[in-house]
């Protein structure tokens, strides 16, 4: 269905004809009753006066000698309506003059639909509760009080933002949200950012001034929604609880105003879920985003999951914006899983999340990097999975290849391969020339960038860092527990950019085929691809300036 009939009255209050029919038209759809249209802060008084609204939906910038930000103090101060803001102007002081009215909604032109109907609701949820509150002749004190005023400020200095990653595998998730914490304190000096992640690797990561973590206790992943204590002598149901506990308090003592969760709307097995009802129940104004991958699952696989588990319901009770980090033009992640209309209203693009080019430190490259020499770099990302797939699978070829790999090779494996397996590849590397292994390097970027071939899995980190900074691709996705990175390299051979290798196809033989025939083709698909600018990388960057349109509760 479309709309919902109700009987809740909206003004709108704008002097540019197109917009107001087309809000006309929506409000209509949507169900609500149209009680008036105005195009001055005059008419405004008096159609307000004729039939009192619910909402008013006022311009910021209208004709005559008063502007909408002057009409909505005057409505405010004679009629209880609740308030939205409709503009196209966000410069700072429009924005300082707007929060003092105390609006309890802003919508952007050009605007959708769902974005409207979200507003809507937002608004009319705190006018519902501001009036049962006055109703109550003594109302009961609340377990946690409501923060300041109600007044709006905007997202920046003394602002507190909580990234929460629970990192059940891999780095990927870690580096995603310290790019993301690094973009945002670089835009918003001032902004306090609470890092919670699982990661047993986030102390070996330098950290931004305005960034701290807490560090929840480690665990692996051993099979699908199946998650056991990394380091732990504990059982699996007492280090989840241990998890759900340390998120929970830390987010009621950190008391934030905005919280971005990665990838897991609820978590490993719904240890972030006690954290969003307090939110809900005790701190509705902070504002909930999700942060979602390109690629998540299967989608069918996904769709299913999603719905049996109620997960649809959940985002749209519990998250205001979901932010996915890739484009829409290469995988369309919310028609993959089937967003419903008002989940993709609050959909927004971001592209891909990357490192600040400028960071990139080339001198731990260097020695491995001689003029002229063909450099092969070999990465599984993090290193849990896959090693034996690609890291075994390649030395295996060079053993055969013998004098015709003519080419110097980095492996690169992660801090989390399997000791039994690292100890195993440092053994035949040294039966080997023109191989080096380094098991943890603080980023694999600068390796990407003067490898001549990168050999890799497809996980997101690991991806993005070779379309950014690689010239070649040979791809070995690793399939373990979900088909995340197997449907990501085949859309990305199947773009001409990467050449793929199925996991289940993997020989010495076809290895060292594509190996060398790489090697020998004079074309650079993914540096001809940056150059038209198929794939941006600036997704940390615009989640810092998405944030900066967000308008935070006062203290």
């Amino acid at each position: 269905m479309n709309s919902v009939t109700t009987t809740r009255r909206i003004l709108i209050v704008e002097d540019d004809n197109i917009v107001q029919l087309h809000l006309r038209v929506l409000l209509q759809e949507l169900g609500y009753v149209v009680s008036g249209v105005a195009s001055s802060a005059d008419e405004a008084l008096a159609a307000a006066a004729a039939a009192p609204p619910d909402v008013v939906i006022m311009d910021v910038r209208l004709r005559g000698d008063r502007d909408g930000i002057e009409a909505a103090r005057e409505l405010r101060a004679r009629f209880d309506s609740a308030l939205v803001f409709l503009t196209a102007y966000a410069d700072e002081k429009t924005v300082d003059r707007a929060l003092s009215v105390g609006a309890q909604g802003y919508i952007v032109k050009p605007f959708s639909k769902p974005q409207l109907r979200a507003a809507l609701s937002t608004a009319l949820a705190e006018y519902d509760k501001r009036q049962a509150a006055e109703q109550k002749a003594a109302p009961e004190p609340r377990p946690a009080a409501p923060r300041g005023t109600g007044a709006l400020r905007p997202f920046g200095p003394g602002t507190r933002m909580a990234i929460f990653s629970h990192d059940t595998l891999g780095l990927g998730h870690l580096q995603r949200c310290t790019n993301i914490a690094r973009a945002l304190t670089a835009r918003h000096p001032g902004l306090s950012v609470l890092l919670l992640t699982g990661s047993p690797a986030v102390h070996r990561y330098t950290l931004p001034e305005g960034v701290d973590y807490v560090k929840l206790p480690s665990v692996r992943k051993v099979a699908s929604e199946q998650y056991s204590a990394r380091s732990l002598g504990v059982s699996d149901e007492d280090v989840l609880r241990l998890r759900t506990n340390l998120i929970l308090r830390s987010l009621q003592d950190y008391d934030p105003h905005v919280l971005l969760v990665d990838h897991a709307p609820t978590g490993m097995k719904g240890e972030m879920l006690p954290a969003l009802e307090w939110l809900g129940r005790e701190r509705p104004d902070c504002i909930r985003m999700l942060g979602l991958r390109d690629v998540i699952d299967d989608p069918s696989a996904v769709r299913d999951l999603w719905s049996q588990r109620g997960i649809y319901d959940l985002l749209r009770q519990h998250y205001d914006h979901l932010l996915v980090y890739g484009q829409e033009s290469i995988f369309q992640t919310a028609r993959a899983y089937a967003l419903p209309e008002e989940l993709a209203g609050r959909t927004r693009y971001c592209n891909y999340v990357g490192e600040d080019e400028t960071a990139l430190d080339m001198t731990e490259v260097e020695p491995f990097a001689e003029k002229g020499e063909r450099l092969v770099v070999v990465t599984i990302g993090g290193g849990d999975g896959a090693g034996e797939l690609v890291i075994g699978s390649y030395l295996a070829m060079l053993r055969d290849a013998g004098k015709r790999a003519t080419w110097r090779s980095v492996i690169l494996p992660g801090p989390f391969l399997p000791a039994e397996l690292a100890e195993r590849f440092r053994a035949e590397i040294a039966e080997l020339e023109n191989v080096d292994m380094l098991e943890f390097v603080p980023s694999t970027s600068p390796f990407m960038a003067r490898a001549d071939l990168v050999v890799c899995t497809g996980g997101y980190n690991t991806t993005t860092q070779m379309l950014r900074y690689g010239r070649r691709a040979l791809m070995i996705p690793r399939v373990m527990h979900r088909q995340e990175q197997i449907l990501r390299a085949r859309r990305l051979a199947e773009l001409g950019l990467v050449r793929l290798l199925e996991p289940d196809a993997v020989t010495t033989d076809g290895l060292y085929g594509a190996v060398d025939g790489l090697l020998g083709d004079a074309r650079e698909p993914l540096a001809e691809a940056r150059e038209r600018g198929v794939v941006r990388f600036d997704g940390a960057q615009q989640v810092a300036e998405f944030c900066a349109g967000l308008q935070v509760h006062a203290d």
